[in-house]
């Protein structure tokens, strides 16, 4: 069972080999200079798994829409409840309300999080090649960092590459226009602020209330 798990595994690397090397060869042929391929190369990667995390998680934002819209109706509806309670001074009220707010702030919560792991769907895939092909190369960094030591491998510098495609993603993510309806719609999706009364607010208002008696 293991060597069958072994061999479709080499398999699956060696397809995934074909595409992924790509931008590798391709800024090699552009320099001829095998670590300027390796960095640039890794970027290309990196900035592709995220093109494609962000593909993923608009397309699961939007088959969950509903669902999100009506966790976030109810988030609001019991939370705006809680805070007329309080400026009623109703405090079994506002209990239950409030109670009611945190449970669809919790279903909201986690549902972000689940959805937001397919922005790291295809990660493992990459590593998984990366150490396949740049396992043994390794490069020495001017100080020692923890956990990491004086030399970096794939994984720190793909995590490197990634923050860096992360940057510039969100400086050109608006003249992407997919990406740019992702981005808003998931802000749409998300964005119950404009919608919520201030609690701050009325205690704001109680506690200066407090002061003039």
């Amino acid at each position: 069972m293991l060597g069958n798990f072994e061999f479709y595994y080499l398999k699956f690397l060696f397809i995934i080999d074909k595409i992924f090397i790509i931008p590798y060869k391709f800024f090699y042929f552009i320099f001829k200079n095998p670590v300027w391929a390796y960095f640039l190369g890794t970027f290309i990667l990196s900035f592709t798994a995220l093109l494609i995390g962000k593909l993923l998680l608009g397309f699961v934002f939007y088959i969950n829409r509903s669902y999100i819209k009506s966790l976030n109706e109810e988030l609001i509806k019991w939370y705006n409840l809680s805070v007329e309670a309080l400026e009623k001074k109703d405090s079994e009220k506002f209990h239950l309300f409030n109670k009611e707010a945190n449970e669809y702030f919790g279903k909201l919560f986690f549902l972000n999080i689940a959805q937001s792991i397919s922005l790291l769907v295809i990660l493992p895939f990459i590593l998984a090649w990366l150490q396949f092909r740049f396992g043994e190369i390794k490069f020495p960094l001017p100080v020692s960092i923890p956990f990491i030591g004086s030399q970096a491998n794939y994984i720190f510098v793909f995590l490197i590459c990634y923050l860096l495609a992360w940057l510039f993603y969100k400086q050109i993510y608006r003249f992407l226009p997919i990406y740019r309806k992702i981005e808003k719609f998931i802000v749409i999706c998300g964005d119950v602020q404009k919608e919520m009364k201030s609690m701050a607010e009325v205690l704001k208002k109680k506690i200066e209330a407090s002061k003039i008696k």
